[in-house]
């Protein structure tokens, strides 16, 4: 490893939106919602996302909404819908 890698991942979250959908990645979990309700996906089990865990762990999808609500209050109104 040289000077310029690092073995730390790039982010701490990804976030995205466009349109109606959404989605945050936080760590091993991905929260997407296609402009209905919120899916959740354990990525370390499940990274086809095949098995949706949002109502098996509302806590989790409440705590990474709201992160994902902070991630998109910091951004800029889309210029374009």
């Amino acid at each position: 490893m040289n000077h310029t890698q690092s073995a730390a991942a790039p982010h701490s979250d990804l976030f995205w939106r466009m349109e109606k959908r959404n989605a945050l990645r936080h760590g091993d979990w991905k929260l997407i919602c296609d402009g209905s309700a919120w899916q959740l996906f354990d990525l370390t089990a499940d990274i086809a996302e095949t098995a949706d865990l949002a109502a098996k762990e509302p806590e989790r999808v409440a705590e990474l909404a709201a992160l994902w609500d902070m991630r998109n209050a910091e951004q800029s109104e889309p210029l374009w819908k």
